[in-house]
Formats: C-alpha cells, structure tokens, sequence
C-alpha cells in the first residue's frame, strides 16, 4: 500500500502541532512497512501512483481543493479542525485569513474554486469526498457531527508518543521553572501565562515559532515579559525533550486545542500539568493535570499555587507504550485497509 499525505504549503516552515502529527505518522507507518509520501499545497503530485489520500486540516480546504479533481483514490482526512468563532463569524474570518495569507505572500493561490466556494461550502465537500473523518478526541467527533452533514460518524484516533520521549531516562535532579510550548498567537494565550509569570515571580520560558501573521502580538508578549521570562525558538525533539526534562511544570493556556500534544509530550518526561479547560482532551488528563479558565488570570494564578504542592509525574514505559505513535499507526491501518480493499 502506498499512502500519500497532503498537507499545508508551511508545514516545515512554520512548524505546529500538525509537523509533529504528520511527520510522526509516516515514521510509524513506514516502521509497519507502508510506503508513505509527503507532499504539500502547491506542489506537482501525481496522485495516480497512491493507494490512498490522507489529507490533513479540515479547516484549510483549500489546500487540497485544488487537486480533488485529479483524485480517483479515497480520501481520509485528519480534521485537526480548530474553532476560532462560531458559525458565519468562523467561515468568514477563516476565508479572510486564507486569502490575506496569499496577498501578503506568506501562503500559496488558494485555488479558483475555493475563491468562489467560500469556507463553509468548500469544508462541506471536502466531508463529502472523503472516506473517513479521523479526530483525535471524541468531542472534536461530536462537534464535526454537530456542525457539519456526515455520512458516518468520525473515527477516533488518539496522537501519540514518539519513540524517543518514550526511551529517554527522566533524571531524578532537580526540576525548576514552566514551560509555555507551541506556536506564538493570541489563540494559545502566551501573554497570560507571562501576566502569572511576572505576578507570582516565576521562571518562565516561552518555546515557540511566531506566527507570521501575528508578530504584533509577539511583540507584545515581549514588551510584557520581565527578566524572569525567557523565549526559545521552536525546538527539534531532543531540544525539546531536554526542555521538558528540566522544568518542573508545563502550562497550556491556550483559548482552544483539540488534543493538545504537548501536554501529553511533557507529561512523559515527568513535568506536572496546568491545562485550560478548553483542551478537547480534557477526559484524558482529567487524574493527570490541573486545569483553569483562559479567560481569567486569577483562575491559572490559583492552579500554579496549588501545583506547589503536587508530586512530579513519573509515568512508567509500560503506561507511555500505550500511547505511542505506533498504536496511532494500527488504528489508521485498519481504516486504510477498509478504504481501499
């Protein structure tokens, strides 16, 4: 079987949580011996030679909009679909953004039948044309179904852990400070976690890429920021792995996530977790994390007071194998294979 996967033109570029998800994915595939390709929006793609189409984000129709007419193969699509407002507002504000990411030049033509589609339009025969919807939590499965006409149900499948957060040794030193990690927008609420930062006098760090379009709310975070606070560029996986092993706590106060990868990253490597309530994997965490309203700062001053006094985490490889990118891996095998035999 031959696996093509599509993805957005910036994948690399501007790397996010979906880099880690599909780069992850081919690794573990290719480890089952499945060949896997990586292509992304704009690219020439000869998509008779693949089996199969996996595409990823829903919510950027318009990176596979352009090729549905050349695509005789199923079609699988990994949702990863984020909710930045509701309704009108959503589909309006996403197909502004999509054509402001081509006029200022950092994004390709989305494509003459995404101009005349629109957003909503354009995510509603993307679903149409697909074999499966594959969500990485439950409520993310329920809130697709909610909004959007489905043929079956979406398919859960969970994100994992790579091979080398689930072999490294967690040192027993001495951890200090939090980590704030992911990609610099307003979305991800970096600024709060600074605000708490500067209130309570705590070490920080920042880990993360700015958004291209939303440096101005990068600047922002940095004329916040006191000395305590430091930024670090999006870092590859040892980097990433030493960070988490160092720190002794992980805040994630991000306005919105679907999963939340990184929370399950440092969580392997033994940091404590404060999560916002508006993680869709909240069930998973639920006996891993504290958890605290974005939209308030007392609420995540509170969660950090209380963190003081909770032990690190040291979960066993036995427990992190079961949730390893490779499990990920079989359960979208099994959808493969009901796809295209």
């Amino acid at each position: 079987m031959k696996i093509l996967f599509l993805s957005r033109s910036t994948l690399f570029s501007q790397p996010g949580g979906d880099t880690i998800q599909v780069k992850e994915t081919a690794n573990a595939l290719q480890e089952m011996g499945i060949e896997v390709d990586i292509h992304l929006k704009g690219e020439e793609i000869f998509f008779n030679r693949y089996d199969l189409i996996h595409f990823f984000n829903l919510g950027r129709p318009a990176d596979i909009l352009p090729y549905l007419h050349k695509i005789m193969s199923p079609i699988i699509v990994s949702t990863i679909f984020v909710e930045y407002g509701k309704g009108f507002f959503q589909h309006t504000l996403e197909y502004a953004k999509t054509i402001g990411r081509w006029l200022n030049g950092s994004d390709v033509y989305p494509g003459w039948l995404y101009l005349q589609m629109r957003q909503k339009n354009a995510i509603q025969l993307v679903i149409d044309r697909s074999k499966f919807l594959v969500t990485s939590t439950s409520t993310e499965a329920q809130r697709i179904q909610k909004n959007w006409k489905t043929n079956q149900a979406p398919r859960m499948v969970p994100l994992g852990l790579s091979e080398s957060f689930i072999n490294n040794t967690k040192p027993e030193g001495k951890r200090e400070g939090f980590l704030v990690v992911g990609r610099i927008e307003k979305l991800k609420n970096q600024k709060m976690a600074i605000q708490a930062s500067n209130d309570l006098e705590l070490k920080l760090k920042i880990i993360g890429q700015a958004a291209k379009n939303q440096s101005s709310y990068f600047e922002e975070c940095q004329k916040l920021a006191n000395s305590q606070v430091e930024f670090l560029p999006y870092l590859e996986t040892a980097d990433l792995i030493e960070e988490y092993q160092k720190a002794e706590t992980l805040i994630m106060p991000s306005h919105f996530e679907t999963f939340g990868l990184v929370a399950l990253e440092a969580w392997s490597q033994g940091c404590k977790l404060i999560l916002s309530n508006k993680i869709e994997s909240k069930s998973f965490f639920e006996d891993k994390a504290l958890f605290f309203d974005p939209e308030n700062l007392n609420s995540l001053t509170d969660a950090i007071e209380k963190s003081k006094d909770l032990p690190n985490i040291n979960p066993d490889q036995d427990l992190l194998k079961k949730h390893s990118w490779k499990q990920s891996a079989k359960a979208l095998v099994r959808l493969y294979e009901s796809s295209v035999f």
